[in-house]
């Protein structure tokens, strides 16, 4: 969540900018020139947030930060992915397909060694794509965006079902 507060139309992002604010606010009086310091002891908020700030003039407000909620779409859709390759694939999901990691079929066994290997390089593709997005590096990427630059399962080539 993105917490907001506004006051005297300057907004701040967090609770302890704003506090710091609060506590010294030099401003120029307009009639003499001079500066003014304004001090405002703010007791620790208790009770509704939004009706603590506005008894100091504050504007609280949150919103979802659209980072996570962007992220957090971003998550589900690579791992809805994950699981539709490895349907593609036989299996019921990417997990059923990493199970079979102690099979004695050989073809199975190889599978769920290949399934683990790639999705452990799909999330680390992913967390160095956020990296370089926070970074400033990359522009935000949609879901698509992201599964073209994720590396691709190699499947078990072993065409027996014996063990």
């Amino acid at each position: 969540m993105i917490k907001k507060y506004i006051f005297q139309g300057k907004e701040y992002r967090s609770e302890t900018i704003l506090r710091q604010h609060l506590v010294t606010t030099e401003t120029q009086n307009a009639e003499t020139g001079e500066e003014e310091v304004f001090f405002l002891a703010v007791p620790e908020v208790t009770g509704d947030p939004i009706e603590f700030w506005s008894q100091f003039g504050v504007t609280y407000s949150e919103d979802p930060d659209p980072v996570d909620v962007q992220l957090k779409a971003l998550e589900a859709g690579i791992q809805t992915y994950m699981d539709s390759v490895a349907q593609k694939r036989g299996y019921d999901n990417i997990y059923t397909a990493i199970g079979y990691a102690n099979s004695t079929v050989t073809r199975f066994r190889e599978d769920a060694e290949a399934a683990n290997q790639w999705r452990d390089q799909v999330w680390v593709t992913c967390h160095k794509l956020l990296d370089q997005y926070l970074a400033g590096e990359i522009e935000a990427l949609t879901l698509d965006q992201v599964i073209e630059r994720l590396p691709q399962i190699q499947w078990s080539t072993t065409n027996e079902y014996s063990d």
